[in-house]
């Protein structure tokens, strides 16, 4: 039975990281990015034969002006079909996928015919600089153990030095750790793009 590692989260926690770091630690040659699965289905599928694939999860709505939570699930139910049938022709014994539109039902009908490894992210917030000068005032908090903040501020530092930003830090003589993300709006604009981080690494002075 083929193994399958599902990364899901919403956008900008880290899911094509995560996936990556996978991949290289676990020599996984395989990443189904589901963005990449819908831009593919759209050479073949019409508007008419599936008109949720051609749109966004932020617009599904629009479709048939109906409740964005009911046109969300739609959306992720229209991918769910093709990205189900992309699987069935997979031959590898172990590969990732990962991606926002990913729902319970993709996974409970992957579940049935393979083995799954779900792993759903979060974004989390913590305080970083307790004695900060100007510090806002707190609105939230997170508890966690020093391992499970230790691992992020570890994933954030990889970004830097390993992911998606490596190249516009490469000679920074301080040690940076951030995140970066992407979201969509429409077709119509760029994709949004946003970056958060925090220096220096191991003893943050400002974030």
């Amino acid at each position: 039975m083929d193994k399958i590692i599902v990364v899901t989260g919403v956008s900008g926690c880290g899911k094509s990281f995560i996936s990556k770091k996978l991949a290289l630690d676990f020599k996984i040659d395989k990443i189904i990015d589901v963005d990449t699965v819908i831009a593919v289905c759209k050479i073949f599928v019409s508007k008419d034969q599936n008109k949720y694939l051609f749109t966004t999860s932020h617009e599904a709505w629009k479709i048939e002006n109906i409740d964005p939570i009911e046109a969300y699930k739609k959306y992720q139910s229209a991918v769910s079909k093709y990205l189900q049938q992309l699987v069935s022709y997979i031959k590898d014994n172990l590969f990732i996928i990962e991606g926002t539109q990913i729902n319970l039902e993709t996974i409970n009908a992957l579940k049935s015919k393979h083995q799954i490894l779900h792993i759903n992210l979060y974004a989390t917030k913590k305080q970083l600089l307790t004695n900060y000068k100007n510090k806002a005032k707190l609105s939230n908090t997170v508890e966690a153990s020093d391992s499970t903040w230790n691992a992020i501020h570890q994933g954030m530092r990889g970004v830097v030095t390993q992911g998606t930003v490596r190249n516009f830090f490469k000679d920074t003589k301080i040690a940076i750790a951030g995140k970066s993300g992407t979201a969509q709006e429409n077709k119509r604009r760029n994709d949004h793009s946003l970056f958060i981080a925090y220096a220096p690494y191991d003893d943050p002075e400002i974030g």
